[in-house]
């Protein structure tokens, strides 16, 4: 990839964000940024930004290559149903998510790849699960961490 522009910022999180919505994981809502209110009933699905690292093993003299990380949720209000089906419906979610990932390797073609196995940095990852209290209810929620490594993410030499 030539540069990583404004333009490759908005396709890597609608790419992400599509992913999520084609799944048919998601009855509730699928958003592009970490919610500040309960996003209401049924499964849903947030992304927003993670840290972003330069990677020096895979970058060149001309430009440095980086690791954007999306942090991801997957959440469900908590009493909807049984806690045991709650626990089995969140696993299959976090599995199939991890798996849609995986499958979809460059995120479209606009990465070099999803770091799977954390070659350079953090691996693709489910980093917490419990539960938050959003709007006075309680949500069972999984975090994933998912690292985009980008080519060129910086121009060194112009």
């Amino acid at each position: 990839m030539a540069n990583f522009n404004s333009q490759a910022i908005l396709t890597l999180f609608a790419n992400l964000k599509s992913q999520a919505s084609k799944s048919g994981l998601f009855d509730g809502k699928v958003l592009g940024h970490e919610p500040k209110s309960a996003p209401g009933t049924g499964f849903s699905y947030a992304l927003w930004l993670g840290p972003i690292t330069p990677v020096p093993n895979l970058s060149g003299l001309n430009s440095t290559a980086g690791r954007v990380v999306v942090n991801s949720r997957i959440m469900t209000p908590f009493l909807q149903k049984s806690e045991d089906q709650i626990e089995t419906d969140m696993m299959r979610r976090v599995l199939e998510m991890i798996g849609f990932y995986s499958g979809e390797f460059t995120v479209g073609g606009l990465a070099m790849f999803v770091d799977l196995l954390g070659a350079h940095g953090v691996p693709l990852e489910v980093t917490q699960v419990g539960y938050l209290n959003m709007d006075d209810a309680y949500y069972r929620v999984a975090d994933l961490t998912i690292p985009v490594m980008i080519d060129a993410l910086w121009t060194q030499v112009n």
